[in-house]
């Protein structure tokens, strides 16, 4: 009983992640070309080329922020601890 619940419930949430990429990777191969084609009047494949290094050096730098974030964190629970006694 508790194992076709199971089963139901990890069918549905594969169907559901299935049709979540399925969408997010028509939005962002299909209809966002398209409308960049139409406004701008010039295919998309150079501008990505462009942005490829802004995008690379903003995925390598969100984890540093992160950790730097966490420590920041840390500190100030510190600290607010230290006054709360």
């Amino acid at each position: 009983m508790v194992q076709d619940d199971v089963s139901v419930v990890f069918r549905s949430l594969g169907w559901y992640i299935g049709v979540m990429l399925g969408t997010y990777l028509f939005h962002g191969f299909v209809l966002l070309p398209i409308l960049f084609t139409i406004l701008t009047r010039k295919l998309p494949f150079e501008f990505l080329k462009n942005i490829t290094e802004a995008i690379v050096t903003a995925f390598g730098t969100a984890s540093r922020f992160e950790a730097f974030y966490d420590d920041y964190l840390k500190y100030i629970y510190e600290y607010l601890l230290t006054l709360s006694i």
